[in-house]
């Protein structure tokens, strides 16, 4: 629709990150109103981590030295590249080594463990002088830098950190200890410091063998993403010297000192350039933020993200890049809503020192897991595979059904955006986004998968007793509590305990909460409530506990363009947007058809 067609403005509502004007806003009260959708359950986030492994585990190419794919559009024939593909190296591979340790914590797939020793061998190769990683430098893609010499990759650097300490976590190896502290001094040695503040002059780009600044013809650079991979380095080891670093490089971030010319954080939050690899660097303050109870980490995360609301859909969808702080380009990126999903996450986590207002921020990670990270996991599926082949019927069969073959491989992995109603982007238009599956949205969308994944459920103890938080309304399974959501149709939400303590389900913040209704083991019971949480007080194994809350639903006016001239209407239940006008032609998203992932796939041994 365009900007001549305004919504009815009576009964304006605010929903939190939701932009534009909320309206025709109702509330679904009664059991009996909510009895009549489907009852079957929600997501099952582990046959999409399990999907995942698919992708992690078929795309890398054994005859490559298990080089996985960057270039892959499933719109193209063939869609994938021969030979080599050079922006992988230290870029595609890289963020993929943390994602065999992710999903297999989802899904317990016990396949595939020699491809993954392989992988992970691939990527400690890359370690050498100054004990940083040096690689081809297909990855920064820059004009003037040659593409037959090797340079220093701090980016891939950083990844290899936390890719040592997940792999301690899983096998305390003492190996992966040692390696690990050498890679952290080489990461010390290569910043430059003052005494208080430490920064890379560098940003991500790629250094020489002087451990200099091999300067790209790019409008901006982001800083390095050396928070997250000190912060998790430190929880991991509890080495006081990388705390002590990431704080002195977090300091130099939200302090914009000293100014480089690198992509900097304004006051208020906004920022110019590609969002991204700027935000990659960001979501580490937030975590260093939880981790120290630093509430100036939080509130600059929080700014940054009000800043991003601005620059998207509420669905996940948001701008690939930023020319000025108002302005917003017709292409999304899963990379970015990944960052942000992290952002959220941490900012919804450090509600114990910045206020319960912040535990609202978890209906906000939902909201994106279900609106764009659920629907873009990437499957051949029957209608897929008639499109492919009608749109390249001039080729030949036999180059065809190799190109089918091949993104059979790609199964799992995580679409680079697509349109605000379609993955093929006509609205709001850039051919560019049509069923991309580039290397780096693919996994850092599978990384969201585990972002999300991991906040659902928190375990604590609390003078002695055990404390179990159901923060969202997503069905999952661990060792304390099996999560039953009956989403997006009927709002309620079960919890089967599997162990003795205290139980805390959080109903959404958008519901009505005098309405919240409550059983145990299938009995009404008085609704307590505790911060946001209704509570359940001394629960035993096997219990059955139930809220039920009414759903809203609610129109949406978004401009998708800064001048207005796009903007989309969407319509919303709860956190799953339903419908948007205008709705998408071809494989149409936010339609209010559920979402369904594909039988387990078997995985190579």
């Amino acid at each position: 629709m365009n900007n001549n067609t305004q919504p009815d403005m009576n009964s304006l509502m605010y929903i939190p990150g939701i932009p534009g004007q909320i309206y025709d806003y109702k509330v679904i009260t009664s059991l009996q109103e909510m009895s009549q959708s489907s009852q079957a359950e929600d997501i099952d986030i582990k046959k999409m981590a399990r999907w995942a492994m698919n992708y992690l585990l078929r795309s890398p190419r054994v005859e490559l030295n298990y080089e996985p794919i960057f270039s892959c559009s499933a719109n193209t024939c063939p869609p994938v590249p021969d030979g080599h593909d050079p922006i992988v190296y230290g870029d595609t591979d890289s963020r993929m080594d943390w994602e065999f340790y992710h999903m297999r914590d989802i899904s317990g797939a016990e396949e595939g463990k020699s491809i993954e020793a392989a992988f992970h061998k691939r990527i400690r190769n890359y370690l050498g002088k100054f004990d940083i990683c040096w690689t081809e430098p297909g990855g920064f893609l820059s004009d003037n830098i040659p593409s037959d010499i090797i340079v220093g990759n701090l980016w891939a650097t950083t990844k290899l950190l936390v890719s040592l300490s997940l792999s301690y976590r899983h096998t305390n190896d003492q190996n992966d200890k040692q390696l690990a502290r050498r890679v952290f001094e080489g990461l010390r040695n290569a910043a430059s410091s003052d005494g208080r503040y430490s920064w890379y002059p560098s940003g991500f780009g790629p250094v020489d063998d002087n451990l200099k600044p091999i300067a790209l013809n790019w409008p901006s650079t982001a800083p390095l993403p050396i928070v997250e991979a000190l912060v998790v380095y430190w929880k991991t080891f509890n080495d006081a010297e990388a705390l002590e670093l990431a704080i002195a490089c977090a300091n130099s971030i939200v302090d914009n000192y000293p100014k480089l010319n690198l992509t900097h954080i304004e006051s208020d939050g906004s920022f110019v350039g590609h969002t991204h690899t700027t935000l990659h660097a960001m979501w580490g303050i937030a975590h260093l933020g939880v981790e120290t109870g630093n509430s100036k980490y939080m509130e600059f995360s929080k700014r940054i993200y009000e800043f991003m609301i601005k620059h998207g859909t509420g669905t996940g969808w948001l701008h690939e890049n930023i020319t000025s702080p108002d302005s917003r380009n017709n292409c999304s990126e899963t990379c970015t809503t990944s960052d942000v999903m992290s952002i959220i996450a941490c900012l919804a986590q450090s509600h114990h020192f910045m206020g319960d207002d912040y535990l609202d921020y978890y209906d906000h990670l939902e909201r994106y897991f279900r609106n764009h990270i659920l629907p873009c996991q990437f499957f051949v599926t029957p209608k897929f595979e008639a499109y492919y082949r009608d749109r390249h019927k001039d080729k030949p069969k036999a180059m065809v059904d190799k190109g089918i073959e091949s993104l059979k491989k790609m199964q799992g992995g995580i679409l680079a955006g697509g349109g605000i109603n379609d993955y093929i982007n006509e609205v709001p238009g850039d051919e560019r986004t049509n069923f991309i599956l580039v290397g780096c949205c693919a996994a850092e969308g599978i990384r969201a998968i585990h972002t999300t994944w991991e906040n659902i459920v928190t375990d604590d103890t609390v003078n002695g007793r055990n404390v179990i938080s159901i923060n969202m309304s997503l069905p999952v399974e661990t060792d304390s509590v099996r999560v039953i959501s009956y989403l997006p149709n009927s709002g309620m939400l079960t919890a089967i305990a599997k162990v003795n303590g205290d139980f805390k389900m959080r109903p959404p913040a958008w519901t009505v909460k005098s309405a919240i209704r409550v059983w145990r083991n299938e009995k009404e019971a008085e609704t307590k409530f505790s911060d946001k949480y209704v509570i359940f007080d001394d629960v035993r194994p096997g219990e059955k506990l139930t809220i039920s809350y009414p759903l809203i639903e609610y129109k949406q006016n978004v401009s998708i363009f800064e001048d207005e001239s796009l903007t989309a209407v969407y319509t919303w239940r709860g956190s799953t947007a339903i419908n948007v006008d205008p709705s998408g032609k071809y494989f149409p998203m936010h339609n209010g058809e559920r979402v369904v992932i594909p039988p387990s796939p078997d995985l190579p041994d």
